[in-house]
């Protein structure tokens, strides 16, 4: 293959669905990032803790993506990108006895997303390029072909922190730093349209109404930490299994490590039991309606990176 390649990182969500369709029905967009005749590839990796609504909406994109002639690829546990210990957010819980925590170091993201996604793709480069040999050497190759690969990301406005590299890297060398493995930082460089074209989470809702397609749920796992009060009644309302199933695990850790002088819940020292009772107080007289209303303009983690 001798075309340079733009990947579309999608999270199932609205920001980024917004703009797989500006790469499907605005020209205009296309033209801009896919120069050379470049090939776009969009991935995402499955975490194995979406909500229903999301897996739904990506069975969806699938379809779409086909119509669309955009080559989509939804990495899951089978395919061997994932790695041995984080095949899904649940896998890893029953594995070590443990569960994300608003106080731990989030890993979830780097493990079940960025290293899955960075494992395809350098399958991918190998397979479609015939690059050789191991340790992302496959990057490095692509590099001196084409230029570094071209990452398509999709933060909205107002979400500028989530950037993976400081957009001042340049002008404070000394005092910021990229924190990204070698490889990434040589042969990977990252855009995000959305930021650049000032397109917020509604802006991005807008846009899908505009062409008569329906807006997906805001993604994030269910089991997320970073959850608000809100988004934790919703989910008790509305999927209490897995509410009991997240209640179970934090138990399960918190038994194991009682012997500890620091054990730490989902939400630190507040065990989710206690935590839904206050948020109950808030929110328990909200409708379904409001529940659900909310739920489409909240969702994803704004603490990951990338």
């Amino acid at each position: 293959m001798d075309k340079p390649l733009v990947v579309l990182w999608v999270g199932g969500g609205q920001d980024s669905t917004a703009l797989l369709y500006k790469f499907a029905f605005d020209s205009f967009f296309r033209e801009k990032w896919l120069k050379n005749d470049a090939k776009l590839v969009a991935i995402m990796a499955d975490t194995g803790d979406e909500y229903p609504e999301t897996y739904e909406h990506v069975e969806f994109l699938k379809l779409f993506c086909v119509e669309a002639n955009i080559e989509f690829h939804f990495i899951t546990p089978d395919m061997g990108f994932h790695g041995r210990t984080w095949q899904s957010l649940s896998h890893q819980m029953d594995l070590n006895s443990t569960i994300m925590s608003v106080a731990f170091p989030k890993s979830c993201t780097d493990n079940l997303k960025i290293k899955v996604c960075y494992n395809f793709l350098e399958d991918y480069l190998k397979k479609y390029y015939g690059y050789q040999g191991k340790r992302k050497r496959a990057f490095y190759e692509y590099r001196q072909q084409f230029g570094k690969l071209v990452s398509i990301i999709g933060f909205a406005k107002g979400e500028e922190n989530r950037m993976a590299v400081n957009p001042q890297l340049d002008l404070f060398p000394e005092t910021l730093k990229d924190d990204r493995p070698v490889y990434m930082q040589k042969c990977v460089e990252h855009f995000y349209p959305l930021i650049a074209m000032l397109m917020d989470r509604f802006d991005c809702q807008d846009y899908i109404r505009s062409l008569d397609m329906k807006v997906p749920q805001p993604s994030n796992c269910m089991m997320c930490p970073f959850q608000n009060e809100a988004e934790v009644v919703y989910l008790h309302r509305f999927y209490p299994e897995r509410w009991q199933i997240w209640v179970a695990k934090e138990k399960a850790k918190l038994l194991k490590n009682q012997s500890k002088e620091r054990n730490l819940g989902v939400k630190g020292e507040i065990p989710l039991e206690q935590f839904l009772q206050e948020a109950l107080k808030k929110y328990g007289h909200w409708s379904d309606a409001q529940l659900k209303n909310y739920r489409m303009t909240h969702g994803h983690c704004v603490k990951s990176k990338i």
